[in-house]
């Protein structure tokens, strides 16, 4: 029943801006060796508007002893009347140390644009500890709290309110709860908190929300609801931003 109440809790919450969900790329195997996921997903519109858009995400993770790094890349391609535009990139390296059963230290860094969000770049490099609440199986629950220094280049006019180039330190918290079921489908969810340090009025919230379901021993179907919110976002951007996505994963 807690499970269910905090399940409950995450699909509640809102969230954030420019910022990835890397709990849903974090692999429960503690098996060494290299594993991949790779997700594709897209949208086509036809008729008025002549549109194709495509989103490839993955994961690749390095377990060896209590040491885990991964890498996880995310890419968003639109062809909208005839030209093809970049809309969003990132590439992430996470790396856990095992510290001891519950506790695990967390070193990362992170590049990622984001057009839409008028963000030319973003850098960010963190460290903070990763707490296993629950570790089995079949479920997960943890936490996670982390010190992270953050680079941001806008694309806004020079009369913009907001500031063109954004440089401060972020104090980063997240929970996520994994369910996996007797079917092999899995449910994630994930909520972000990150408020700046120098102005606790400045902050992010990022929830994210994903159904697996197998069809082979290889690939599954995936559907993933995202919602975000930034209380100071650049002119022009609104408080509150949602993505639903679906589409298929392979994982080997």
């Amino acid at each position: 029943m807690k499970l269910l109440y905090l399940w409950i809790f995450l699909l509640s919450v809102s969230d954030a801006l420019a910022q990835v969900n890397t709990e849903k790329f974090r692999s429960n195997d503690e098996d060494d060796g290299l594993s991949t996921f790779i997700e594709l997903s897209g949208t086509f519109k036809t008729g008025n508007a002549e549109q194709v858009i495509l989103n490839v995400n993955g994961r690749m993770n390095w377990t060896s002893g209590k040491a885990t790094t991964f890498f996880i890349f995310e890419n968003e391609y639109e062809w909208a009347e005839g030209e093809r535009l970049i809309n969003e990139q990132l590439l992430h390296i996470r790396n856990t140390y095992g510290l001891n059963n519950l506790i695990s230290s967390e070193l990362y860094g992170q590049i990622n644009l984001d057009k839409k969000l008028r963000i030319n770049n973003r850098e960010l490099i963190g460290a903070g500890l990763l707490f296993s609440l629950i570790h089995a199986k079949h479920r997960a629950l943890r936490f996670g709290t982390s010190f992270m220094f953050e680079h941001e280049n806008y694309n806004l006019p020079s009369d913009a309110l907001h500031p063109r180039i954004v440089h401060g330190s972020r104090w980063s918290n997240y929970i996520s709860v994994v369910q996996q079921f007797a079917s092999k489908a899995s449910l994630t969810g994930v909520i972000y908190y990150q408020p700046l340090m120098t102005s606790f009025s400045d902050y992010r919230l990022l929830n994210e929300n994903t159904l697996n379901l197998p069809i082979t021993t290889f690939v599954c179907f995936t559907a993933t609801v995202k919602i975000r919110y930034d209380s100071k976002p650049a002119d022009g951007i609104k408080l509150t931003d949602t993505k639903t996505n679906v589409g298929i994963v392979f994982q080997f």
